[in-house]
This record gives structure tokens, C-alpha cells and sequence, in this order.
């Protein structure tokens, strides 16, 4: 049996209990997962896939087949309802309950990463100290985003930043960059990511007005496609995020913090037998 206590979701940890099931037992299959669960064998597949969400009853159910005690059973349905949550203030509430069944460094380490993308000033400051040289005046490192922030904002992410290893602090006093890249527990992925998105769409609206034209670049196309051109135009999207990525990365004097967003969406009912390489709808 896993320790529970060691995943933030629930789906890898079923996954892992039933490879360790057919690994002790090479005839455990689905569907007998699935009858000891009280539930379809396609239901039960498409659950460990991500497809499908349990209930908070079926939770405990499930609970019983894996003989779990009551704390396990407490934290195991916590990882369930966290994954059913639409909205950032119950993904915090609920990573907060979560992470105090957890040793508190990773309780630390898993709040931090979650404020990482709850705020999109985060992202700019890290970016801002790879060209600005910073020693400590978060007046002047607030200023330097637009739009500005508060000095107590840029203060807290600095120190969140720090706790991450996203950026340190040399002995001379100065701020840079590491090439650290974070990560989100899998439990709050999606909720914390859509809000991250939601924030730089913000942003993008805001500077149609505050930004000069000349200085962005800004267009909208309304198309008629195909499933097929639909979806060589995602991996497209998907290639030219990559050659972004390496021509930031060797850039040899970069001077500003940019945001570039990417959007491809239906405006029609999306029915297809087709789907995006990476599994998701649009």
C-alpha cells in the first residue's frame, strides 16, 4: 500500500495502489477493482485517467476496499473534494486542511507553490531579476511592474520566490534568477493554473487601453475549421511556445518582462471524435 500521505492526488494514488495490487496479484483487473468498488469498469478506468470525478460517498467506498483508517480515510476524501473544487478560495481552504495532515516543510512547500500562481506579479518579479539589479528597495522593485504593485507585494514575492529556490540571494546582497522550474501538487493543478490564466487575460484587456500600440501586439482571428486543422494548428501553437521559450532562454541582454498569451477556442459546440494530443478539451 502507498502512503497516502505522500500524494496530493487522489488518482495517482489509486493508480499506484492498483499497479501494486497487480503486481502482488496479476490476475487483480479493473474489473474486479471495480465490482470491490461498487461501480462500472469503464467508470472506474476513466477515473484514474482524470476523465471522471468520484463522489464524496463512492470516496469512502472506496476507502473501505483499501482498508484505510479513519485519519487515512479523512485525508483521502479532503484529496477528492479538492479535486471537485471550482474556485480558488475552496482549493486554498481545502490545500490548507490538506497540509496539515502533512510534515509541515511540505505543508510549507505545497502553500507556496500555490501562492506562486495565485498571484501573476510572481512570475514578472522573477523575470525582472534576471536584467534589474536588486538589493533590497522593494519600493523601487514594485514600481518596476505595470501595472505597479505595492512595496509589501513585491516584499512577500521575494520571500516567496526564496522559499521556492525560484530566485537567491548572493553575499553580496543581490537578487537573481535560478533555473529552478516550480511545480504544483497534482490535487490543485488545474484550479490554481485557470486562475493564473484568468489573471494574464486580465492583464491583456488592461493593456489595449494603458499600452501604446506601437509598443504591443495584440490581433484576434475568427475562423472556419476542421477537426483535423483544428487541432495541427494546436500543435503549431505547441511548437511556437517552445522556439518562444529557447529564444527567451538565449536572449543575451533582455531588458523587459513580457506576457504572452496563447488562445484557440470554439465558438460553436465542440463535437468531435477527435482530441487534442494532450488529452484536454479546448
Amino acid at each position: 500500500m502507498p502512503d497516502i500521505y505522500e500524494y496530493l492526488d487522489y488518482r495517482a494514488f489509486l493508480r499506484d495502489w492498483f499497479a501494486g495490487m497487480q503486481a502482488a496479484t496479476p490476475a487483480y483487473s479493473y474489473r474486479l477493482a471495480a465490482k470491490r468498488i461498487g461501480c462500472n469498469p469503464a467508470f472506474f478506468i476513466r477515473v484514474l485517467q482524470g476523465k471522471k470525478n468520484v463522489s464524496s460517498e463512492m470516496a469512502f467506498r472506496i476507502a473501505g476496499v483499501l482498508k484505510l483508517n479513519r485519519r487515512a480515510i479523512e485525508y483521502f476524501d479532503l484529496l477528492v473534494q479538492s479535486s471537485r473544487a471550482d474556485s480558488q478560495a475552496e482549493t486554498k481552504f481545502l490545500m490548507e486542511r490538506i497540509g496539515a495532515f502533512r510534515n509541515s516543510k511540505i505543508a510549507t512547500l505545497d502553500a507556496a507553490r500555490y501562492e506562486f500562481f495565485s498571484k501573476w506579479y510572481y512570475s514578472a518579479i522573477r523575470e525582472v531579476l534576471e536584467f534589474h539589479p536588486f538589493h533590497g528597495n522593494y519600493t523601487q522593485l514594485a514600481r518596476l511592474v505595470v501595472p505597479a504593485i505595492k512595496p509589501s507585494e513585491a516584499k512577500r514575492a521575494v520571500e516567496v520566490l526564496l522559499q521556492l529556490d525560484l530566485i537567491r540571494k548572493e553575499p553580496s546582497g543581490a537578487y537573481h534568477r535560478t533555473e529552478a522550474v516550480v511545480t504544483t501538487g497534482e490535487g490543485w493543478k488545474s484550479q490554481a493554473i485557470v486562475e493564473y490564466q484568468l489573471d494574464t487575460l486580465d492583464l491583456a484587456k488592461e493593456a489595449l487601453v494603458r499600452i501604446p500600440p506601437e509598443a504591443r501586439n495584440i490581433s484576434t482571428l475568427t475562423l472556419c475549421l476542421s477537426d483535423p486543422t483544428y487541432l495541427a494548428i494546436i500543435e503549431k501553437l505547441k511548437a511556437f511556445r517552445r522556439e518562444t521559450l529557447e529564444l527567451a532562454k538565449n536572449d543575451p541582454e533582455p531588458d523587459k518582462v513580457c506576457q504572452f498569451n496563447f488562445q484557440l477556442f470554439p465558438l460553436t459546440h465542440w463535437e468531435t471524435k477527435h482530441a487534442p494530443t494532450d488529452g484536454q478539451k479546448p
